[in-house]
């Protein structure tokens, strides 16, 4: 173990602590018990981190205990993200990320339709100006 610990090599292709996957439980480990019991703790963090607070201390988030994810709800998040990126990349050009190829190709030989120009002129100040 030793060994490894000071290889370098082994060092370069290993994630750093921080890029470290969250605990997961399996679907087939979660039981009402454990469910009853992750729960127990997160409600005692709660109350460690009320009783800081009280105390005058800022207490640090304490993460909740790992709970099964379904398919359903990995692509639920996956859509989300795209959702969001998508809008990102359409209000921020700069910032967001390229949004993927539309599944329809373009028809050869036609143009897009023109965008509408902005009114030349005093600029928008906003609402009640």
């Amino acid at each position: 173990m030793e060994a490894y610990s000071q290889d370098e090599l082994v060092a370069r292709f290993m994630k750093e602590p921080d890029e470290a996957p969250k605990a997961e439980r399996r679907m087939s480990e979660y039981s009402v018990e454990v469910e009853i019991l992750s729960t127990l703790v997160d409600r005692m963090s709660e109350m460690i981190q009320a009783l800081l607070a009280s105390r005058g201390v800022k207490p640090r988030r304490i993460p909740p205990s790992p709970r099964p994810v379904t398919a359903f709800e990995r692509m639920r998040k996956e859509r989300r993200r795209t959702t969001h990126e998508s809008l990102v990349s359409r209000l921020l050009p700069n910032k967001g990320k390229k949004p993927a190829a539309p599944a329809v190709p373009a028809v050869p030989g036609r143009r897009a339709a023109p965008r509408p120009e902005l009114p030349k002129g005093k600029p928008h100040r906003g609402f009640g100006s």
